[in-house]
């Protein structure tokens, strides 16, 4: 137990019990356009975007922007948790996702990079990883480099194979919504080892 001066924290632990050895292994790719983007063909959470222009109307500080804040996070939780309660899982892998916000980077705008500084990604990783515990479901992460980049079906690797939210593959023909087929590379990159 934790007094501070306005409020009191709580912390316990509980037995989960052995991790699952039955159901799906799933690769997770986090985003602003959709919350998750699973190897599964599932997007999920459209809601993102939007939560997050309501933050960047708020004055920093304020009341509100604490509210709206708060909202996105209220959100997040809600998401994950529904998505844990609707699959049978026995292994999640996302990207060890760092330094998205650091440096100006040339190919990202001024707006891109105000929209990047109010999301939140190490938060909806910690909550991922809080609901695989909880479900006793393995949770690991990989590399991030280029899994959106690379082609699911030839492997051929470049950038001009993603374009926003469409993969198509200069090499093979291969299309696909980008994030799916950042979410299947995670998954075969962690299962290819």
């Amino acid at each position: 137990v934790v007094i501070h001066q306005d409020d009191v924290q709580f912390s316990f632990e509980f037995e989960t019990g052995p991790k699952k050895t039955e159901g799906d292994a799933v690769g997770i790719d986090v985003g602003i356009n959709h919350l998750l983007a699973t190897s599964q063909n599932e997007l999920v959470g459209s809601e993102v975007r939007k939560l997050i222009a309501t933050i960047k109307r708020k004055i920093q500080g304020s009341q509100a922007y604490r509210k709206a804040k708060k909202t996105l996070s209220c959100y997040l939780h809600r998401i994950v948790k529904e998505y844990f309660r609707t699959h049978a899982l026995k292994l999640v892998v996302v990207e060890a996702l760092q330094g998205l916000k650091q440096g100006k980077t040339p190919n990202r705008g001024k707006e891109f990079r105000k929209t990047l500084s109010n999301w939140n990604y190490r938060e909806l990783l910690d909550i991922i990883q809080m609901r695989t515990e909880e479900n006793r479901v393995y949770f690991r992460s990989v590399n991030p480099y280029k899994t959106s980049q690379q082609c699911h079906v030839c492997s051929h690797t470049e950038r001009g194979n993603r374009s926003n939210e469409k993969f198509c593959c200069l090499r093979c023909g291969y299309s696909e919504q980008a994030d799916i087929v950042g979410a299947r590379k995670i998954l075969d990159r962690f299962i290819r080892g």
